[in-house]
């Protein structure tokens, strides 16, 4: 999801704003989102990298359960996808 970090968008954080985003987490897809859902002004468009891969089913990447999990908080409408992404825009305020 985050291609200059790897899923590790809370280094960014860190190393930008020095926030603490949680050290180390099994599934980093979900701890992107919940950082960028602090961040984000509602409207703002998130394109999900692989969320159609087929790994996501056989529980090798958790991609596509990150993207369901963080709309079903209500945090994202699903708008499609294209390719392999899928298009959200963001719903919820910032925190």
């Amino acid at each position: 999801m985050t291609s200059l970090y790897h899923c590790l968008f809370h280094r960014f954080f860190e190393q930008i704003s020095r926030c603490d985003a949680g050290k180390s987490s099994p599934n980093n897809n979900h701890i992107d989102l919940e950082i960028l859902s602090q961040y984000l002004k509602v409207g703002t468009p998130i394109l999900v990298h692989d969320f159609l891969n087929t790994e996501n089913e056989a529980g090798k990447i958790g991609v596509k359960r990150a993207a369901l999990e963080w709309q079903a908080a209500g945090h994202g409408r699903f708008m499609g996808c294209a390719g392999c992404c899928a298009l959200y825009v963001t719903v919820a305020a910032p925190k």
